[in-house]
C-alpha cells in the first residue's frame, strides 16, 4: 500500500459529549492503489469504480471522554499498527 494522503476536514458539532467513561472509534480507510486513479476517482465520486480501489481497512478503539476531540495523528498511528478490528 502506498503512503495515505490525510484530508483534514472540520468537526462538525451536535451537541456537548455524555460524560460516559469510555466511547467507541472506528477509523475507515479505502486506499486508492495508485495515484494516477485519484482524477478519475474524483471524476466519478458518484459512480466510484471498485477495481480502482485497495481493500477496505477498519480500526476500532475505545476512548475516554477527556480524550475529546480526536486527532487524525493518533487515528493515523493506530491504523498504521495495526490495531484490531
Amino acid at each position: 500500500m502506498g503512503k495515505a494522503i490525510a484530508i483534514d476536514s472540520p468537526w462538525i458539532r451536535f451537541g456537548l459529549p455524555d460524560k460516559s467513561p469510555e466511547y467507541f472509534a472506528l477509523l475507515y480507510c479505502r486506499p486508492l492503489n495508485k495515484y494516477r486513479a485519484i482524477p478519475g476517482f474524483l471524476r466519478f465520486a458518484s459512480q466510484i469504480q471498485m477495481p480502482r480501489l485497495g481493500p477496505t481497512k477498519f480500526t476500532k478503539w475505545n476512548f475516554l471522554c477527556s480524550a475529546l476531540p480526536l486527532g487524525w495523528e493518533e487515528a493515523m498511528q493506530r491504523s498504521k499498527k495495526g490495531e484490531p478490528s
